[in-house]
């Protein structure tokens, strides 16, 4: 019986430890590849999905191509990244019928400095450094 009680008494030490301790690793929540309407200002629609988690996230077009909204006019355009690897809005709208530009790949993400920069970030709200945003 004693073992039986000591084996009882580790497992829920274990299981406070994974609940206390995990939780924090486990706040990233997938986005739901759910299809959405975005508007443009102009009062244009066309179908996006949203990527990533809490972390690490934006939009795509159904077709694959990532998209971003350009802070000065507030319209959707097809994303590029820039050199620290941030996505950047291009000059080209998206629409219904709107193509990229050319030689845009699917599904860019954020990578290199911006992506360093998120996971930093991330480190430092799971440590209590930072609030998350």
């Amino acid at each position: 019986m004693a073992v039986s009680k000591s084996m009882t008494t580790s497992s829920k030490i274990i299981l406070l430890f994974l609940c206390l301790f995990a939780e924090k690793a486990l706040l990233a929540v997938p986005a739901a590849p759910n299809q959405h309407t975005l508007n443009q200002p102009d009062g244009s629609q066309f179908k996006a999905r949203q990527w990533g988690d809490e972390w690490n996230h934006g939009w795509e077009t159904l077709d694959g191509y990532s998209i971003v909204r350009d802070a000065c006019s507030g319209s959707w355009r097809f994303a590029t990244t820039q050199a620290e690897g941030k996505l950047v809005a291009t000059d080209v709208l998206v629409g219904s019928n709107k193509l990229p530009p050319p030689n845009t790949p699917k599904h860019l993400r954020p990578v290199g400095r911006a992506l360093d920069k998120i996971k930093q970030r991330k480190v430092d709200c799971l440590h209590g450094r930072t609030k998350h945003q």
